[in-house]
């Protein structure tokens, strides 16, 4: 998405793409990323724009799981993000709350908080291996 607002991207199943499966871009606000699946792509879910919610998705098999990057006021909660290079993934990304998530069996990191990721908060996450 590129210039959307208010969407609702809801009961997909994005799998084997050979780049990214669920992308919002600049501006792209409110948005609403709900219980989708994103298997085996490069980045299972985008987040590149502010005011979003991604919540009751699976990223699995993916480079990043779940890739937040210059998108402040996030809410990334109930994801279950398995078997990635990286679960989830904060670049340059401020006042983004991380919560309730399952994190299992990532080979780099569960959960990384890259240069200039400020003010996030990570509450109740179950980080497996």
């Amino acid at each position: 998405m590129s210039n959307s607002n208010y969407n609702a991207v809801t009961n997909n199943n994005c799998s084997y793409n050979r780049g990214d499966s669920i992308v919002t871009y600049s501006p792209s606000h409110n948005n609403l990323i709900v219980s989708n699946i994103a298997n085996s792509n490069f980045i299972g879910i985008c987040i590149g724009s502010k005011d979003n919610v991604v919540s009751n998705n699976v990223a699995i098999n993916n480079t990043y799981g779940i890739y937040n990057v210059y998108a402040n006021n996030t809410e990334i909660t109930n994801n279950i993000c398995s078997r990635n290079k990286w679960g989830i993934d904060l670049w340059s990304s401020n006042y983004v709350l991380i919560a309730n998530n399952t994190v299992k069996s990532n080979t780099v990191a569960g959960i990384n908080l890259r240069a200039y990721s400020t003010y996030n908060t990570l509450t109740c996450n179950n980080i497996i291996e």
